[in-house]
C-alpha cells in the first residue's frame, strides 16, 4: 500500500476496510459480468451480488470487466484444447491466468505461481493472455 506521501508500506489484509462504492453498473457491464462469471464458475464466489459490489467499488469497472473477460477468453480457449484437464489442471490454469492478467510476463508467471512449470502449454496459455498466439 502506499501512505500519503507516496512510500510502500505492509497492510494486514484482514485490517482492511472494503473501498466506497462507486456509481451503479450499467446493465451491458452486468451482462458482460455474469457472462464471464458463467465461464469462471469453478473458480469464482457463488454471490453475483458480492461480485457486483465489488466492481462497484473499482475505480474502473471497464477495465476490471475487460481483464476479466480476457481471463475467461483464454481460459474457456484453452480448456477447448484440453477436454481431459481434471480440476487441479483447470485451477493451475485459473491461477497461472491471474498472475498474467497482473503481469504478462512469463517469469512472473513462474515466479508467482506455485507449479506453474508443471501447466502443459504454458508458454502458449501466456502468449493467448498477451494476444500472441
Amino acid at each position: 500500500m502506499l501512505d500519503e506521501e507516496g512510500d510502500r508500506y505492509w497492510a494486514n489484509p484482514r485490517e482492511l476496510e472494503p473501498g466506497p462504492l462507486g456509481g451503479d453498473l450499467t446493465a451491458e457491464q452486468v451482462d458482460r459480468i455474469k457472462a464471464f462469471r458463467a465461464i469462471l464458475r469453478e473458480h469464482t464466489p457463488p454471490s453475483l451480488e458480492v461480485a457486483l459490489e465489488d466492481f462497484r467499488r473499482d475505480v474502473a469497472p471497464d477495465r476490471e470487466v475487460a481483464i476479466w473477460e480476457r481471463v475467461a477468453q483464454v481460459y474457456a480457449e484453452e480448456l477447448e484444447d484440453r477436454p481431459e484437464a481434471d480440476a487441479q489442471e483447470r485451477g493451475l490454469l485459473y491461477r497461472v491466468l491471474l498472475m498474467c492478467s497482473m503481469s504478462g510476463r512469463a517469469e512472473d508467471v513462474v515466479s508467482s505461481v506455485p507449479g506453474a512449470k508443471a501447466l502443459p502449454g504454458l508458454d502458449r496459455v501466456i502468449a493467448r493472455y498477451n494476444g500472441s498466439a
